[in-house]
This record gives C-alpha cells, sequence and structure tokens, in this order.
C-alpha cells in the first residue's frame, strides 16, 4: 500500500491521481500500485505542486516496515536517525517573543506596509534578464530568497556536528532556533541596498522613488552598499535587543558578502550616505520583516559571544555569500516586480530555494551514515597497518587530527578512508576533501575513493561529485551537453560585471568541489582557504565539518607547510577532522601541525618520542600516539653512478637484457627529454615511454594512463621490456610497481618516495638478475676539492643544503632500510644538527655557506607566507586590514597573487594547430576553433583539452603573458586568463617567435638561447 499527502496542490494534480489511488480525504491519497507507477506518480507531484509539498509513505523491508519521501514545503519535516524515520513539528508553546516592540519596532496590523517594494534590489539593467524583460526584484524579495536559501543550505547541507557548533556559540535552545538566526542574518546581508548611492545606480527606479519622497544622500561619492549594510545593522540589531556581542561580528560578516570585510575608514564616514527620513524608516522596517518572515521575532534572542568564534563568522560568512550566489540567479528566483503579497512570497520563496538546491545537486548527500566494517568498505580484508588503524577509532571524540606516518606502498590511503568513514558515522563529520600535492596523483586517486563511495552508498543514487583539478571540468561538460548548464550565472550579482564573472568562475566545478559532499583535488584549493583572498570563508565553508585527507605532506617547501598549519588551525576552528599522510616526516614538521590543530581547537599536544612508523591523534580531552608493529620489512640496495656519464645507460640496457620495468626519475622536464633522446639509441620506440608535465592535457592524461594500465598494481599487459623516464610526476601517490630504478640525486625523503616504486607489490616472479630491489643513484661531478657540483636544474628545484646533506648521508650508505632506517635518514638530513666536525674544510665549508643561505631563503619563504595568509583563529579578523590577493592575474607581481606555491611566474596556454587557415585543437575529436564566435561547451571542453601551464622559463612567461587573450574567450570563467599559442604541423610555434616547439613525442620543448633563462 502506498499513501500519497499532498499540501496547497492544484487541482489539476489531485484530478490525475484521482485516477490511480482513492482520496479519502482532501489531499490524502491511499492505494496499491507497482513499484515503477510509484515512482511515475512521485516524480509527476514532485513536478506539478508548485509551492505546496508531498509526503509519501510505502512499504519496504527496512526495520519499520515502510519509508518516507518528502518533497516540498511541508508541514511535517522527516528526519531518518539510525535507519528510523522521525518525524518533527514545531511546537507553538515555546520560545516567546523577548526582542522589544517599542516605537523603533512596531507590530502592524499589516505587514505588507513593511515590504517597501520601491525599493529595488535588482534591475533589469544590472542583471541578466530574458528578452525584453523589464521587471525588478525588490529589495525585500531578495532578502527574503537568500535567507530561505540560508535555511534550506542549513537544513540539507551543514553536518549536524557544525549546527550543535553554531547552537551552542550562539547560546539558543534549539539547532531549529540556530538555524533561523543563521537564515536572519545571511538575509540582511544587502540592507545597504536601502540606501541612495545604490538606489541611484538604477535611474528608473531613482525616480520612482524620488516621487516617493526618498532624499539624495549628504554626499555624492560613491560607497559600497556592502559598507552600507555593516553600518546600518550595528544600530538595527542593538534595536532588535540583540547584545553587541552578537551584533558587531554579524554586521562585520553581513558587510562581506563581496569577499572583503568592511574596513574601520571605509565605516567612519558611512552615515554620510545612509539617507534620512523615509531611507531611516524603511531600513529598519526591511530588518523587522525580514525577522517577521522568519518568526525569529518570535524567538528568544542569542547571547553568545561571537567576538570569540571566528570558526562560526566564516562559517557565517560562506554560508551567506553562497546563498546570495545562488538567489541572485534569475533563472531560479524570477524577478517579482511590484506583484508582492504576505505571506504568499516568503512561502514561494522557500519553494524556489528547495527546487534550486535540488536542480544544483545538494539535495543529494550522505546523512546519518551507520558504520561499516572494513571489509564491506573496500571488499579485502584489511592488514597489519589498517589494523592498527582500527584500534585507535574508539578514542577518536569528535572531530580529529590523525597523522599516519608509515613506508611507502603500506596501504595508508584504504586506513586513512576508514578513518574518515568512521569519523563521519561516529562524529558526524559530513563529507571528505582528499587532497594531494599534484594533478596527476588526483588521477589515480579519483579511481580508489570511487570504489569506496560505491561499497558505501550501493545503489542509493547519492550524487556525490569527485574532482581532481583539470579532468573534473570534462565530466562537467559532460554533464552541460546532455542537461545543459546548470551552474549558476550570478552576473552582476554585485552590481557590475567583473564581480559576477568572479562568482560564476568560484562555481566552476573546479573550485565547487570544496563545497560538493565529496571531493578530490590538489592541496592548493584547501590552502587558498587561508590565504587573503576574496571570499576566503568560502573554500573554509566548504570544508568546514568534513574530514580532510592531506596526502604526502612531506613534499611540501617552508612556504607550503607554513600555510599547512594555518589552514589546519582553521580546519580545527570549524570542527574539521583532518588526516595526514606521510612516509617521511622531519620531527619539527611534525610538532608544529599537531601543535597548530591542538591550538585551533584548545586542546593539549601529547608529545611523544615513540618511534617511526606510527600514528599520532589529536583528540577531545585526550590524544595519543603509537607504534605501528609487524609492517613489511624490505631493503632496497643502492648503486652510485656518475649523472655526466653516459656508461649508465649501457648499464642499464644490460641489466634489463633478460626483460624487466625500469622507470627514470630527473629532475626537470628538460633533462628527462634529452635522457629520453639518448635511450633511443639502445631500446626501441615501444620500449620507451616518456611522462613529463609539459604536454597539453590530453596528451598528458593518456601517457598517464599508458604507465598506469602498463606499471601499475596488476597490469595484466605488462610489458616483458620497458623504461619509463619520467619527473615527479611518477614519485608520489601513484600505484606503480618497477623491477629496477634509476633516478637523479634528490632530498633523501624524496628518494624514499621514489625507493617505494620499485618492487611496490609481490608478483609471482621478476625477471632474471633483477632479483632484489634495487635504485640507482646518478651522483653529480665533483670539483678538485672534492665538492659536489650540482646541476643548475636540480638545485632550481631542490636547495643546495638539503642536497648536500642527502650526498652526504648516502655517501655511508648501500641499502636503503625500509621502515627501520628511515627516520635516521630524514633527521639526518632535515634536522638541526650542525656541521660534523670530521668532514674535509672544503666541504665544511660548503656546508656553512649552503646552511647559511638554505636558513635564509627557509627565513624569507616563511615570511612571505605569514604576508599572504588570514589571521590566526584567535585574532579578530575585523580589526586587521587584509592585502586582498588574485587568485588568476598572472600579470601582477607575485606579491599581490594568491600563491599556494612558490616558483617563478607562470601562464596557462592553449596549443592549437594551424593547417590550411583554420585553428585545430588536436584530439581524439578533431575540432575547428573559430576566434570570431563565442565558445560553446564542446569548444571550451576541447580547448581546455588543449590546455598547459608554462612555469619553466619566467622570460618565456613575461612575453607570453604579454600577448592578449582573444576577446572571445574573456566572458569565459575557464578560458578568460588562457592565451592562445599556434603551431604548424611540424610543431614551430607561430605565436611572437617564441622559441618554443609542440613535439608529438617530447611534449613542449623550450629552444633555449644562450642569453634567455630556464630551470
Amino acid at each position: 500500500m502506498v499513501v500519497l499527502i499532498l499540501e496547497s496542490a492544484p487541482p489539476s494534480l489531485r484530478g490525475e491521481l484521482s485516477k490511480w489511488m482513492l482520496e479519502p480525504k482532501a489531499g490524502v491519497f491511499v492505494g496499491t500500485i507497482s513499484g515503477a507507477v510509484r515512482d511515475l506518480l512521485w516524480e509527476k507531484a514532485c513536478r506539478e505542486v508548485g509551492v505546496g509539498g508531498c509526503t509519501m509513505i510505502y512499504r519496504t523491508a527496512g526495520e519499520q516496515g515502510f519509508a518516507i519521501r518528502t518533497f516540498g514545503d511541508t508541514t511535517r519535516e522527516v528526519e531518518e536517525w539510525e535507519g528510523l524515520f522521525l518525524v518533527r513539528r514545531p511546537d507553538p508553546k515555546v520560545n516567546k517573543t523577548t526582542v522589544p516592540s517599542g516605537k523603533n519596532w512596531p507590530n502592524p496590523t499589516d505587514w505588507s506596509m513593511f515590504l517597501h517594494l520601491e525599493i529595488w534590489g535588482k534591475s533589469p539593467d544590472l542583471v541578466e534578464s530574458n528578452s525584453g524583460e523589464r521587471v525588478y526584484h525588490p529589495l525585500i524579495c531578495h532578502m527574503i530568497d537568500v535567507a530561505m536559501v540560508a535555511l534550506r543550505l542549513w537544513q540539507y547541507v551543514l553536518p549536524p556536528i557544525l549546527k550543535e557548533k553554531i547552537r551552542s556559540e550562539l547560546v539558543v535552545a534549539t539547532i531549529e532556533e540556530a538555524g533561523l538566526w543563521f537564515a536572519f542574518f545571511a538575509g540582511i546581508h544587502d540592507l545597504g541596498k536601502a540606501t541612495p548611492p545604490f538606489a541611484k545606480k538604477w535611474p528608473d527606479g531613482w525616480k520612482v522613488l524620488r516621487g516617493k519622497g526618498y532624499g539624495p544622500a549628504r554626499s555624492d561619492e560613491k560607497m559600497d552598499h556592502s559598507v552600507m549594510s555593516t553600518y546600518l545593522l550595528r544600530n538595527l540589531l542593538m534595536q532588535m535587543g540583540l547584545p553587541k556581542e552578537i551584533v558587531g561580528p554579524v554586521a562585520h560578516v553581513a558587510g562581506g558578502h563581496h569577499g572583503v570585510f568592511p574596513s574601520a575608514s571605509a565605516l567612519r564616514f558611512a552615515d554620510r550616505f545612509a539617507g534620512e527620513g523615509s531611507w531611516t524608516k524603511a531600513q529598519a522596517n526591511l530588518v523587522r520583516l525580514l525577522a517577521y518572515a522568519l518568526k525569529v521575532d518570535q524567538l528568544h534572542g542569542p547571547t553568545g559571544d561571537l567576538t570569540r568564534s571566528n570558526g562560526l563568522l566564516m562559517i557565517l560568512a560562506g554560508l551567506t555569500s553562497v546563498a546570495d550566489w545562488i538567489a541572485s540567479d534569475h533563472r531560479l528566483f524570477p524577478f517579482a516586480g511590484n506583484d508582492v503579497r504576505l505571506p504568499s512570497y516568503p512561502r514561494r520563496s522557500r519553494w524556489l530555494a528547495w527546487k534550486a538546491l535540488h536542480r544544483l545537486g545538494w539535495h543529494h548527500r550522505p546523512r546519518n551514515m551507520a558504520p561499516l566494517a572494513f571489509q564491506e568498505l573496500f571488499d579485502k580484508v584489511p592488514n597489519q597497518l589498517q589494523e592498527q588503524i582500527m584500534e585507535i577509532v574508539p578514542g577518536l571524540c569528535g572531530p580529529s587530527l590523525i597523522l599516519l606516518e608509515y613506508p611507502m606502498g603500506g596501504g595508508k590511503t584504504e586506513g586513512a578512508i576508514y578513518l574518515s568513514d568512521c569519523l563521519a558515522a561516529t562524529a558526524g563529520q559530513s563529507g571528505l576533501y582528499f587532497a594531494l600535492p599534484t594533478m596527476a596523483t588526483s588521477n589515480q586517486m579519483f579511481g580508489r575513493v570511487s570504489k569506496y563511495l560505491i561499497n558505501r552508498f550501493p545503489g542509493s543514487g547519492t550524487n556525490v561529485q569527485l574532482l581532481h583539478g583539470h579532468a573534473a571540468l570534462n565530466a562537467e561538460f559532460e554533464v552541460l551537453k546532455q542537461a545543459g548548464s546548470e551552474l549558476i550565472q550570478p552576473a552582476r550579482i554585485y552590481g557590475d560585471k567583473e564581480s559576477g564573472l568572479l562568482a560564476a568562475e568560484w562555481f566552476t566545478y573546479k573550485k565547487r568541489g570544496l563545497l560538493a559532499p565529496y571531493g578530490i583535488g590538489t592541496i592548493d584549493q584547501a590552502l587558498l582557504a587561508v590565504l587573503q583572498t576574496k571570499h576566503f570563508f568560502v573554500r573554509l565553508f566548504g570544508l568546514a565539518g568534513k574530514v580532510v585527507i592531506l596526502d604526502e605532506i612531506h613534499a611540501y617547501d617552508s612556504y607550503m607547510q607554513t600555510l599547512l598549519c594555518r589552514l589546519i588551525a582553521w580546519l580545527s576552528a570549524c570542527n574539521t577532522s583532518v588526516i595526514l599522510l606521510s612516509a617521511t616526516l622531519p620531527s619539527r614538521t611534525r610538532q608544529a601541525i599537531l601543535s597548530a590543530y591542538a591550538v585551533g581547537r584548545g586542546l593539549p599536544v601529547n608529545e611523544s618520542s615513540v618511534a617511526y612508523p606510527r600514528i599520532t591523534w589529536v583528540t577531545e580531552g585526550t590524544g595519543g600516539t603509537r607504534h605501528i608493529t609487524g609492517g613489511l620489512k624490505r631493503n632496497v640496495a643502492l648503486r652510485y653512478l656518475s649523472q655526466t656519464d653516459e656508461s649508465w645507460i649501457e648499464e642499464l640496457n644490460a641489466a634489463l637484457s633478460e626483460g624487466g620495468c625500469a622507470a627514470v626519475i630527473l629532475n626537470t622536464v628538460t633533462r628527462a627529454q634529452t635522457v629520453y633522446q639518448q635511450l633511443k639509441d639502445h631500446f626501441s620506440k615501444e620500449e620507451l615511454v616518456l611522462f613529463h608535465a609539459r604536454y597539453p592535457f590530453n596528451e598528458r592524461m593518456a601517457r598517464e594512463r599508458t604507465v598506469l594500465e602498463r606499471f601499475g598494481p596488476g597490469a595484466a599487459d605488462r610489458p616483458r621490456r620497458a623504461v619509463v623516464v619520467a619527473t615527479q610526476v611518477i614519485e608520489q601517490s601513484l600505484d606503480l610497481d618497477f623491477d629496477l630504478m634509476v633516478t637523479d640525486l634528490a632530498p633523501i625523503d624524496l628518494l624514499l618516495q621514489r625507493s617505494g616504486r620499485v618492487w611496490r607489490h609481490q608478483r609471482p616472479s621478476r625477471p632474471p638478475g633483477l632479483t632484489a630491489p634495487a635504485l640507482w643513484v646518478l651522483m653529480p661531478p665533483m670539483d678538485e676539492a672534492g665538492r659536489p657540483i650540482f646541476d643548475k636544474g636540480s638545485v632550481g628545484v631542490y636547495d643546495s643544503h638539503t642536497l648536500l646533506r642527502t650526498w652526504l648521508v648516502l655517501d655511508e650508505k648501500d641499502t636503503l632500510k625500509i621502515p627501520d632506517g628511515v627516520e635516521e635518514l630524514v633527521e639526518a638530513v632535515y634536522g638541526m644538527e650542525q656541521v660534523k666536525l670530521k668532514l674535509s674544510e672544503p666541504i665544511r665549508s660548503l656546508w656553512i655557506e649552503t646552511w647559511a643561505k638554505c636558513e635564509e631563503e627557509k627565513q624569507r619563504d616563511v615570511e612571505k607566507a605569514q604576508r599572504k595568509y588570514i589571521p590566526d583563529t584567535t585574532e579578530d579578523l575585523f580589526s586587521i586590514s587584509l592585502d586582498f590577493l588574485d587568485e588568476e592575474n598572472e600579470t601582477l607581481h607575485q606579491a599581490h597573487q594568491a600563491l599556494t606555491r612558490l616558483g617563478g611566474p607562470s601562464v596557462n596556454v592553449i596549443c592549437l594547430l594551424v593547417e590550411e587557415g583554420k585553428l585545430w585543437a588536436e584530439g581524439k575529436d578533431r575540432r575547428e576553433i573559430q576566434l570570431d564566435k563565442r565558445p560553446d561547451s564542446s569548444d571550451i571542453r576541447a580547448l581546455l583539452d588543449r590546455s598547459l601551464r608554462i612555469s619553466f622559463a619566467p622570460g618565456l612567461v613575461r612575453r607570453i603573458l604579454a600577448q592578449e587573450v582573444p576577446p572571445v574567450w574573456k566572458g569565459s570563467a575557464y578560458l578568460r586568463r588562457c592565451r592562445l599559442l599556434q603551431f604548424g604541423p611540424d610543431g614551430t610555434c607561430y605565436t611572437a617567435d617564441l622559441p618554443i616547439r609542440l613535439d608529438p613525442e617530447l611534449g613542449l620543448v623550450f629552444n633555449k638561447k644562450p642569453e634567455e633563462d630556464d630551470l
């Protein structure tokens, strides 16, 4: 039997349903129908119910014997709690008003007098609208729209642990009350539009206002309405009876919806722009009406001290901006004009908000996850490492930090995902962001996390968006081509085209990944959450309450480590759990990370000298660390050869004479291209693979797939004999297995990483002569004094002191002992130990020289990071002047760029072929590109497939940046920063006589002239 209950449904829908079911009471339908018919009728009801709501109850095999579906605006809310359906209804007997209703806040008999429909919020001149449409959107309608979207985000998106944090810090009675107050605080963000400077932006609207007695401001200068929102709300919220500890922070957050919190200097003269008379009355009425529409005027006001709740304020700021962007989409919230009535408009807006989130995929999120066993999640039994990870789970209380230090290839990834799943089930965390050091490492992780999600949510239809850098754009365009654009299009939501385009950029899949319940991408997107960028708090909002896994954290330099610690502190303040994975980590780095999380939550840090490998955790009220026992021990034989003597190539050829798969990892692309050419004299073309980051995107992905398919853990088509020549793109997170490895000298932790790709998996047999894992290290030449001469490329990537200390450590080693020798090696290279007395005088001199330079560079990098990151979690965010940085404008000086990594200037280019007078995007589906028409979704995808980021030669980058972006690309959030490079069929670059060539085998080749720079 199926029961379907409709509320406020149109007669036509009720008549249609009567053909299939009985209607014993108005709006209540009962019948025995098949599952297919049931689902079709449900879809029809949801589609046609309009501003009403639907509730369906039907028989299932669950514990209660039935399931409940709800849609739209229903008078009862259904929640699933540990597999049981519970019904929530409001209690009219509680929370009567305590807001004073004096002369400033009258209780009118007709609330319609508070609408002030003459004050416009969205004009047809400033927002894209349908052809010929001249309808405006009243300010109160937009305020209600934003509030209703914020309320829906609260109900469907925020995890329970965040809601409880917010409730307790607001100091209100229930989570429902906290949600209403949060929605109210979000809705009042645009109150500053009820002022003369903004109203004058639309001449027709200003004319109407002047006719109704609204006067001009006392100053004719321009003033941003976001600043005016803060100024007005500081007074009006106090008049509502809210304490100053609530009013001040909330007013500043409301004024920050443009991405920047108003400064004290901007607020100093705000009174000149507020308007008088009718303006003052309208401003108070708009706030009062929004409070009435959300019923917060019937609630006890919050009494918490938000001046000490930076995490809550960042969540509110992010929620407000996201709600504003969604509610500003004209397709989702059509303009109302002056045909607005109460209480119908708030009800309509609430329905539109629900429909908008449904259309954009926000509702399809896992909720109330029950714990599952490791075997159920991964279809395999846990190994010894994973069993010991499982043992610490009962001791985790609420959001936690877990640091796992374990050798390469030991199963850390599945262990981390299992921990994230447990935290979701037991600590109320909702969602996961898996951050990796590079795009290449993200690609393989995408598949591994996908398998987990399939097991976790079998057949549930959960719409999880797995995103990993550039590849996510391809997935997005598949959706766009099939179903039309569902991206937010908030063009000119702040009254100018550029701001709207920036908001549209934020809602591309690449950046929206932090808002999705599950995301996979690079660490850069997470680090941007703590850089002084506009709307940095939206990223924090996207990560709040989730589990964030940070992989390969040893791969980051001093600059990135400084940003990482600030990120971890803020994630802690936002009730986010953090899981960190590393094969090797210096002790001082480990302590800085643990302290950052502890400070963010006010938790103690237990220092311990437990031996590597280990797992360390920081959690509510306690923490701990334990040594991981029983792991696989392996010894990797070291062999040293000359980097400048090509005889090693002949020895490699001989070592593989009876078969075998080898990897050769070089420190720069230029060196990889050179060595690949040298190897062609000894190996056939079929036996060689070149893989680096200097290929157009589609070619790079094809090479990555080839490497993973041929040298992955199973690799059914593993070649008899092959050599992969690569850069650092294969040293981390990629599950590759080689019989032998040759590598340039690199810092010891990265050599250990590279060695993790040798004999990574058990195989029935290895080729003859390759009976044990071995790492051949190409050592630099020495000068007459016996000091190493590091090549320019290597010292451009790694600092010379770390290379020197690695060189010295290796001089005493013939074997890498894993895991027993790992910590000793890492501390010998990265520890604070001073120069050794036994070194020769030339080496001592070189040590001291490179040490001083290294420490100077580290300090400089730390200071650069400190100038770019946001204040600490304990500082007053609104009293500090932030230097907002640009995320993508490469033409700016680096001091003004939001850099997540240090390095030279860089630029994104699109590589197109010129043939027979036409431009072509090469690929599986070759596509002609026309520069005289706006690119559609298929064009954009084809262009992005031919994209490439250039950063290896500063002089070259500057010459490319001097080229203009094609005009038709400037309106695309994906292409507006890209430069066009045109190449002939032979690879010659036709653009600006640039010294580069696009080779189908080698990738982008830099034809460096003696006077030009390169790394």
